[in-house]
């Protein structure tokens, strides 16, 4: 049996929300070890451990094989955003206000730059 290129070639398509899912939380585990390593040599992690993991979890998304993966960053990070100033009241909360603002924050941007993905 013959076979051409383009039937076994796949062309950059949508990803699910599930891949977008483990790559967020992907990059907030590596941001979240840093941090700890980071805190273990003696030095002070700062206020920012929320935005740090957010921010990693953000960019750990974006894979230039996807589908329209410049615009479903720029979409990711901008709900991101809305979510971030949105759920402030939550950061008043303590740790679990935090970390349920965070969660919240990479969830959206996960789904948001899966749905991205899969507009055509």
């Amino acid at each position: 049996m013959l076979r051409v290129v383009s039937d076994v070639a796949t062309a950059p398509g949508a990803v699910s929300g599930w891949v977008t899912l483990r790559r967020a939380a992907i990059g907030a585990g590596l941001a979240l070890t840093a941090c700890a390593l980071i805190q273990l040599l003696g030095r002070p992690v700062g206020a920012f451990l929320d935005a740090t993991v957010v921010i990693w979890s953000v960019v750990a998304l974006y894979n230039s094989l996807d589908h329209r993966c410049r615009t479903a960053v720029a979409a990711a990070v901008l709900a991101t955003a809305a979510v971030w100033f949105a759920a402030a009241p939550l950061l008043a909360a303590g740790l679990p206000g935090t970390a349920a603002h965070a969660a919240l924050s990479i969830v959206l941007a996960s789904q948001f730059y899966a749905a991205i993905t899969h507009l055509r």
